[in-house]
């Protein structure tokens, strides 16, 4: 966790405006360096530009609240992402990259639960759905099944109710 930290502690907006340009810099072009996939050498260029807007646009509380999240939504909301996309998708690695690599094992635990269970009687789309529902169990706790059995039965009711 340190290193992601280390790695994406210039996005916080409240470091981002209060460290020096000339580390912002050298901290950027090492950012470049390790995802030169994803973002442009243009990176440097939004870091600074964006320490200068965030400075003169918000309030310097609102910027010690500030986390990485409320930056994508800020840039979001105030449709920045058109002109500081590769902050806006550093962003977006931060918030997708897993702490851990537990829930990845997890999901292929499970994955190798359903499959055996199942072994080939099963297409890949609902393997897919069905390792889903498994992975998300918690969410999937909240549904009322009851309710989505009895309106899927009245859609597809061949029988016509004349009763009425």
């Amino acid at each position: 966790m340190q290193v992601i930290n280390d790695n994406f502690g210039i996005l916080i907006p409240n470091t981002m405006t209060t460290i020096s340009e000339e580390k912002l810099i050298g901290s950027s072009y090492d950012f470049i360096n390790k995802y030169r996939d994803d973002v442009s050498s243009d990176f440097t260029r939004q870091i600074l530009s964006l320490k200068n807007f965030l400075k003169t646009n918000l309030k310097s509380e609102n910027l010690k609240k500030m986390t990485i999240q409320n930056l994508a939504e800020y840039l979001i909301s105030n449709d920045l992402t058109i002109i500081f996309p590769d902050i806006f998708t550093s962003c977006c690695i931060f918030m997708t990259i897993p702490v851990t690599s537990a829930s990845a094992e997890r999901s292929f635990s499970k994955l190798k639960l359903i499959k055996n269970y199942l072994r080939n009687t099963i297409s890949q789309d609902r393997l897919n759905n069905i390792a889903v529902l498994n992975i998300e169990r918690l969410n999937t706790s909240r549904i009322d099944v009851d309710t989505i059995i009895d309106k899927f039965a009245n859609v597809k009711a061949r029988k016509k109710n004349f009763l009425k």
